[in-house]
């Protein structure tokens, strides 16, 4: 190499480069670009020296970087001796051509053997190859393992006390040259990326679990915490999905729970299932605010027509029925009150009036339809009469009346409201989906434009919606108004404070408009390929071997991609138990142990069965 340009230090740290660090990439480039472009690579070279050890673990290569590379991706082949080492999903570290240091994640793994395909290229047939291959020695020693690589980028650190503290993740932008190593990334780097940074003040994150790679299943522990940005896993909105029984309640009571303790958010959870409201029993172990809203109910009046429809179940294609309740609504509305059991009512605050003032209103519409001849209104008046006898129940369920909870004045701040829709019909539900999801959007509009103290109590501060069973309400076919209101706050909610977490088992059924405005995805164990197709499709950052990777995680694992993960590092984690987190408190939502229950029933039958045999 010539140095005729360089200073004497230039040239001394030029021939320590040379003589120690096999610097094949620093001749190729000084070959190629400008001297001014050398002492780059000078410089990077001997810093990431320097720096490898806060960023690689003092164990051996994992391997070394194959002849063809790209900035976004690479090979390698493994190491032998490091080969129980190269997993899929592992993080790794490296090098680019300048000496910058990458970060990348394995995406698949493949295995070929190199004398197979110098004989097969030779012609030699598979009984002659069989022989040859017979011996292990020959098999291990031909055997290699290559891993494909994607380059999450090129690390930025942020050095404090010889201690890694921060760390963004840049693009790369120079290639990496063949031959370089590949290592595991050290304990102290993977904390610095998902752990919360000791410097932030306030703190910024919430821990959802651990490096599912570094869990100790033995010890129920792991080494490196996995924490989420809380501004963006909200501003952004996210989704869990799941099969039956794979984690997902358990990840929404760890999510919000962090917001309630940590944060002093307020978060809604519409429990379709009952699952969360058990959590009213253990108020005394939690050191966060439980408020169960069971049998919630809403105020005539706040309910709009579409969502009366939805609970007569009366469908868009039934125009006549349709009619004929706008029309009797009308009049009921007109009214304001109405004679129930010797007391006047508004007809707009309770249930029992606006039923009773809803059927004489048809009653006379039908009346003005009989006396105009005309047929259509007649019919669709019946329709809702009779839709109405069979779905009296049902109103008086969700409508508000005397010793009733008001489900809008029942939220409080600062705590997890929990809707016990577990009594209700899928209608009910989704009425009830709509009318908050309504209430909360306006309120929240009107807060940010006209001011907090305009609004109630509740909806003064952002807030947090978790839409358990998403798929239900997000059909705009079975559930219209509970669909575009939902989607009204996942296009406009960010700029209100008003956040959606979408949790279904059936991602298929989603919406895509819906899924689309989510930028944070928990997906724990997902079977049926529709949807780790629909997931797959979702983000960009999910290819066809994570994809098919989701049918193997175990109970409470799960695949976090998006923009609420440190930077944007798609991680594979344990997600904390809540259970142990709060020893003894229980919630809905878990596998009946069908053994267990029976045993009283067994052992009666076994006594009863013991008996029996005794002698008379």
């Amino acid at each position: 190499m010539r140095y005729d340009n360089l200073n004497s230090s230039w040239m001394l740290a030029a021939a320590d480069v040379q003589g120690s660090r096999s610097p094949r990439n620093l001749i190729i480039l000084y070959v190629e670009v400008s001297n001014t472009v050398l002492l780059k690579v000078l410089l990077m070279e001997d810093y990431f020296e320097r720096m490898s050890h806060l960023l690689v673990d003092r164990s051996s290569p994992l391997g070394m970087v194959l002849n063809e590379t790209q900035l976004q991706e690479f090979d390698f082949v493994t190491a032998p001796e490091r080969r129980k080492d190269v997993r899929f999903g592992e993080y790794v570290i490296t090098k680019n051509a300048v000496g910058e240091p990458l970060f990348g994640v394995i995406e698949s793994l493949f295995g070929f053997n190199k004398i197979l395909q110098v004989y097969e290229r030779q012609g030699v047939t598979n009984p002659e190859l069989d022989v040859i291959t017979n011996s292990t020695d020959i098999r291990d020693s031909s055997e290699l393992i290559v891993a494909h690589v994607k380059v999450l980028g090129r690390l930025i650190l942020k050095i404090k006390d010889g201690k890694i503290r921060d760390v963004e993740i840049r693009p790369n932008k120079h290639p990496i040259t063949p031959l370089t190593r590949v290592y595991s990334p050290s304990r102290g780097l993977l904390k610095a990326i998902f752990e919360e940074s000791e410097d932030s003040d306030p703190p910024r994150r919430i821990k959802i679990g651990y490096l599912l790679n570094f869990y100790n299943y033995e010890e129920n522990k792991g080494d490196v915490a996995v924490y989420l940005d809380l501004n963006r896993l909200l501003s952004r909105h996210f989704a869990i999905f799941a099969v039956t029984g794979a984690g997902k309640t358990n990840t929404v009571l760890v999510i919000a729970s962090n917001i309630v303790r940590d944060f002093g958010g307020t978060v809604v959870v519409f429990d379709y299932h009952g699952e969360y409201a058990r959590l009213r029993d253990y108020q005394d172990k939690l050191d966060f605010r439980i408020n169960v809203l069971k049998d919630p109910s809403i105020r005539p009046g706040d309910l709009f027509i579409g969502e009366i429809q939805q609970l007569l179940d009366i469908r868009p294609r039934y125009t006549n029925m349709r009619d004929a309740l706008q029309r009797a609504y009308e009049k009921l509305m007109s009214k304001r009150a109405v004679i129930v059991d010797n007391e006047e009512l508004s007809v707009e605050n309770f249930g029992s009036a606006f039923i009773k003032g809803l059927e004489d209103a048809l009653k006379e519409v039908k009346a003005d339809a009989e006396d105009s001849n005309n047929r259509k209104l007649r019919e669709g008046v019946e329709g809702v009469l009779r839709n109405l006898r069979l779905r009296r129940d049902i109103l008086a369920r969700t409508l508000y009346d005397k010793g009733k909870s008001d489900v809008i004045r029942s939220l409080e701040p600062g705590a997890m409201n929990i809707l016990d829709l577990s009594s209700f019909s899928e209608d009910e539900a989704i009425t009830f989906v709509s009318y908050v999801a309504r209430t909360a959007l306006r309120e929240r509009v009107k807060a940010v434009r006209e001011g907090a103290n305009k609004v109630r109590e509740a909806f003064r501060y952002p807030l947090l919606l978790v839409i358990e069973e998403a798929h239900v309400f997000l059909d705009p076919k079975k559930a219209e108004e509970s669909a575009y209101w939902l989607s009204r706050i996942a296009r406009e909610g960010r700029k209100f404070g008003i956040s959606l977490g979408i949790v279904s088992q059936r991602p298929k059924r989603l919406e895509e408009d819906v899924v689309s405005q989510c930028n944070t995805f928990i997906i724990l164990r997902l079977i049926e390929e529709q949807d780790r197709r629909r997931v797959k499709n979702s983000s960009e950052m999910i290819t066809d071997d994570i994809a098919d990777s989701l049918t193997s995680l175990d109970v409470g694992e799960a695949l976090i991609v998006g923009y609420a993960v440190p930077a944007g590092v798609p991680v594979t984690v344990k997600v904390e138990d809540f259970t142990r987190l709060y020893e003894g408190v229980s919630y809905g939502g878990r596998d009946v142990d069908f053994i267990r229950e029976w045993s009283p029933i067994r052992n009666r039958n076994n006594s009863v069965i013991d008996a029996g045999d005794l002698p008379m």
